[in-house]
């Protein structure tokens, strides 16, 4: 008497469903395998900073002392255009031009300027460094420097130059809020053409912040929601009146808190019209 034996079609369906994930997987192993050697950009040139990697990378490096990586993270930062000249005109040529062999390519660098930010050239000697030149012949010409952008660069090096100098302090700092100085300051001096002070700066992050918090918490709720609104205006008219009375019996805390919201949104929104005003005041006042 044969036996015969067969597959459900739930498993028939569950094995094909592996094969097809494990043939998928495959195909894209292989094709980064071969992305990876054909491509024209070499990938053993180590640039100096930070490491690439996300997280790993940048804490390896800074395993030894986050202090002292943070200062040397500042040193090669670009941020101004006498160093952009130095960097990219001046030694821009004699990157692509001078002699492939070890001890030049280390050397070259001091030699052509010896007060230069750290460079692309100061990298360990690789195979591909030929072609490597040839890509950053377009990058590193002269034709590069108007787009060089200071207001960037300029608060960015403001932002490791602070990180670096509280991590030696240790001085504990608020990260959230140098990073919103940083992305607003160079958000509003892209957008207006000029550099503002830190004061100014600070304003204008602490108004979006505030104001942030309050739309992340639909804060007053009024704002967000007309019939609330319409409702708000009608319990307060009833109720202010006869606040004295609510207070001592406890029944008052959900009015303080409306008006709470309002009041500092009143704050926020006067706040924020101010300095827009005085921004646009600016603007016109240099024929923008």
């Amino acid at each position: 008497m044969e036996t015969q034996t067969s597959l459900s079609p739930l498993a028939t369906l569950t094995t094909s469903s592996y094969a097809g994930l494990f043939l998928l997987f495959a195909c894209l192993v292989l094709l980064y395998v071969s992305t990876d050697l054909i491509t024209l950009a070499p990938r053993n040139v180590n640039l100096t900073g930070p490491v690439g990697l996300p997280l790993l990378g940048n804490l390896f490096q800074m395993r030894a002392g986050h202090a002292r990586a943070l200062a040397h993270w500042a040193e090669v930062i670009i941020n101004t255009y006498a160093d952009v000249n130095k960097t990219l005109i001046q030694q821009g040529a004699a990157f692509q031009s001078r002699p492939e062999f070890k001890l030049w390519h280390g050397v070259f660098t001091k030699a052509l300027d010896p007060d230069a930010p750290t460079t692309i050239g100061t990298t360990k000697f690789s195979e591909k460094i030929g072609k490597y030149r040839r890509l950053l012949t377009a990058p590193t010409s002269a034709a590069r420097l108007p787009t060089f952008n200071h207001f960037a660069a300029r608060r960015y090096f403001r932002l490791v130059n602070l990180l670096s100098d509280s991590a030696k302090a240790g001085v504990a700092q608020d990260l959230g809020f140098h990073f919103w100085t940083t992305t607003i300051g160079i958000g509003a001096e892209n957008l207006f053409g000029k550099r503002f002070d830190d004061d100014v700066i600070r304003l204008v992050s602490e108004v979006n912040i505030k104001t942030f918090r309050q739309r992340s918490l639909a804060t007053p709720v009024h704002d967000y929601i007309p019939l609330v609104a319409a409702a708000e205006r009608l319990v307060l008219a009833a109720a202010s009146p006869i606040h004295f009375i609510l207070r001592p019996l406890g029944w008052s805390s959900w009015l303080d808190s409306i008006h709470e919201a309002e009041t500092l949104a009143r704050e926020l929104r006067d706040a924020e019209i101010a300095y827009c005003e005085k921004l646009l005041v600016d603007l016109h006042a240099r024929g923008v």
